[in-house]
């Protein structure tokens, strides 16, 4: 499912944008998974049964990080879908550079179409 959400930043963000959003994906992945590799290490440990001469992990220690990791997936789904949803804009940093959305640009904007057919250094009869 990584590389689903990782080639969907192609998609979402203008070109510029994607190697910023790539790394912050990164840390944000590294970051998760040493919190919770540090919790579930902690359930565990703590949640412990005797056998003999060793101390292990108990079945319930591993419901419990199971649990947790369960919470925090539909935590994020939640937090994922509780996000504005952003509508469409420009495709490329070319049209966002060239003013594509300003109106004075439009194709049926006043004057446009005038200066298409100037030659330089002449003047327009």
């Amino acid at each position: 499912m990584i590389p689903l959400g990782i080639s969907a930043l192609r998609d979402l963000l203008p070109q510029s944008e994607t190697a910023a959003a790539n790394s912050f994906n990164t840390l944000m992945r590294s970051i998760g998974t040493t919190v919770s590799a540090a919790v579930v290490g902690v359930v565990l440990s703590q949640m412990t049964i005797q056998l003999g001469e060793h101390t292990l992990p108990s079945e319930a220690g591993f419901r419990t990080g199971m649990l947790a990791g369960c919470s925090a997936a539909l935590v994020a789904a939640a937090i994922t879908l509780a996000l504005p949803i952003r509508k469409a804009g420009p495709s490329t940093d070319q049209d966002v550079l060239a003013g594509a959305d300003s109106p004075a640009t439009s194709p049926n904007a006043p004057g446009a179409h005038a200066q298409e057919h100037a030659v330089p250094g002449r003047h327009a009869r």
